[in-house]
């Protein structure tokens, strides 16, 4: 897939949103690095990443919480964890707003606030999700050959926890994680 880039510059859609919802306006918020949207176990639109995600969020005002809701992927051994890396960078200077390494379960529901500092003006960022990899194929799974990362559903920027909706509250086996962090510019993403 196309990754986001310095031409995405000249190209921003008029109608970027704060948020991307899988099978609603993921073409608009220029995605890339995931397969096509399916029903997922929830029975609401998903897709799989390839381990390297990118969309574009316009802020609209002070948002300060990233909203994610995805499901973790598998790996060989049942006790690893499945990691993330989840940056927000600055489309017009290209420094990391935001950057921030995740563990959670394998193959579990994840809704996740993650603290970020306050937009003061509206500006556009790159959403980048790194993730761990797994083929259906190799753990014989399926026949599925495809290199898959996480399931992603949506991500959504908020100016407060408290504007979260309470998404998993009837999901067996859903898994909250909210963490707050300070402005961390000296991450990197990880190579897969």
């Amino acid at each position: 897939g196309r990754r986001c880039g310095k031409d995405d510059r000249k190209r921003i859609p008029p109608n970027l949103k704060n948020y991307i919802v899988l099978g609603e306006n993921h073409a608009e918020q220029l995605c890339s690095g995931i397969y096509a949207v399916e029903d997922g176990p929830r029975g609401v639109p998903c897709a799989w990443t390839s381990g390297k995600f990118n969309c574009l969020l316009k802020t609209i005002g002070e948002e300060a919480v990233l909203h994610l809701e995805f499901i973790s992927g598998y790996k060989a051994a049942p006790d690893d964890t499945y990691n993330l890396q989840v940056i927000l960078q600055d489309i017009e200077t290209n420094e990391h707003f935001f950057a921030k390494s995740i563990d959670c379960l394998q193959t579990s529901f994840n809704t996740i606030n993650l603290d970020i500092p306050a937009t003061e003006a509206p500006k556009i960022l790159r959403l980048i999700i790194n993730s761990d990899t797994f083929c259906p194929k190799h753990l014989n799974m399926s026949e599925d050959g495809r290199l898959l990362g996480i399931q992603i559903n949506q991500a959504r920027l908020y100016n407060s926890v408290a504007e979260v909706p309470q998404t998993n509250e009837d999901i067996p086996n859903a898994e909250t994680q909210e963490e707050a962090i300070t402005t961390d510019t000296s991450e990197e993403p990880s190579a897969q």
